[in-house]
């Protein structure tokens, strides 16, 4: 088994929120931490509608990015069975080549998009996360800040919200998550949440 380091380990699994396979995937790829405080820098960016929906561009772009760099050991499965098919086309395999080529092509496209997805739900709950910190900070409650997110930089931009909007907010993060999971545009909703992220 592979030896884990401890501080690495429990970082993850406040990162994770409780989310298992999440904390796993960290461990393996303690590069998607600098991801993470990347997409929350990106998306408390956001200082009108211009740079809002340049912010959602940018979000996607680093989803995209972090799959890419930790399945690349998969697409270069990918690259080798095409390989294989091409050789078979080669050798005179032309209509069963091609099929494998196609399918292949299909089986990688469709793989990047779920796990690009499924990456962009991940950073919006890191974001999520932080309006929380804020959100417990102001109320009161700092035993329950356990992901540590409010850097001085992040309390500056909770300053002028209320309680009432932090809480708003936050709700709108993760009603965004879930819309994704689920399907929905990711470029779309990403826009309209950053520009109701932009502060009033």
């Amino acid at each position: 088994k592979q030896k884990v380091d401890l501080a690495l380990a429990e970082n993850a699994a406040r990162v994770a929120q409780g989310n298992i396979d999440r904390a796993e995937l960290i461990v393996i790829n303690p590069q998607l931490l600098m991801g993470r405080e990347e997409a929350i820098k990106i998306a408390l960016a956001s200082q009108d509608v211009p740079s809002a929906f340049k912010a959602a561009e940018n979000f996607i772009e680093l989803a995209s990015k972090e799959v890419q760099e930790i399945y690349h050991e998969e697409n270069e499965y990918y690259v080798n069975e095409l390989q294989i098919a091409v050789q078979g086309i080669n050798q005179g395999m032309n209509s069963r080549g091609m099929k494998m080529i196609k399918d292949l092509d299909n089986i990688q496209k469709n793989q990047i998009k779920l796990e690009t997805r499924q990456m962009m739900e991940m950073y919006l709950l890191d974001i999520a996360s932080v309006y929380r910190d804020a959100l417990i900070s102001r109320v009161g409650v700092l035993s329950l800040n356990s992901n540590n997110n409010l850097s001085v930089q992040n309390q500056k931009i909770f300053l002028n919200m209320s309680t009432s909007e932090i809480f708003t907010l936050l709700a709108k993060i993760i009603e965004a998550s879930s819309k994704i999971s689920q399907g929905s545009a990711p470029k779309i909703t990403l826009e309209k949440l950053f520009c109701e992220m932009v502060p009033k």
